[in-house]
């Protein structure tokens, strides 16, 4: 989901999806043995979103690192595809996805 005073870090994390699933489709058509596991954390309790608010933080707070951590590492080892750290995340971002500019920015 994109958010208001972070387009670079939203940018990048959309554009890291796209590689990502760039990326499984070579892994497929090379006939390799490995998974792509893309982890989807939100903001997290770390110096990197230090000062960022957004604005349903009191519904989502910052994640704590060592939980995303974990999180990451069971993803991985189950070679899960995509991993929504806040699991409602994905089904959010798509209900968002088709409001209105000036609605979808209470989310942001």
């Amino acid at each position: 989901m994109s958010s208001s005073h972070a387009a670079d870090y939203c940018a990048s994390k959309h554009a890291m999806k796209a590689f990502a699933e760039a990326l499984r489709m070579e892994v497929v058509d090379e006939g390799l043995d490995f998974k792509v596991t893309t982890v989807f954390p939100y903001t997290i309790n770390t110096g990197m979103f230090e000062g960022f608010k957004p604005r349903l933080e009191y519904l989502l707070p910052a994640l704590d690192q060592n939980h995303v951590t974990d999180r990451v590492y069971r993803a991985m080892m189950y070679r899960e595809k995509d991993v929504p750290i806040y699991w409602f995340m994905g089904y959010l971002n798509i209900i968002v996805l088709m409001l209105p500019t000036e609605l979808a920015m209470l989310f942001a």
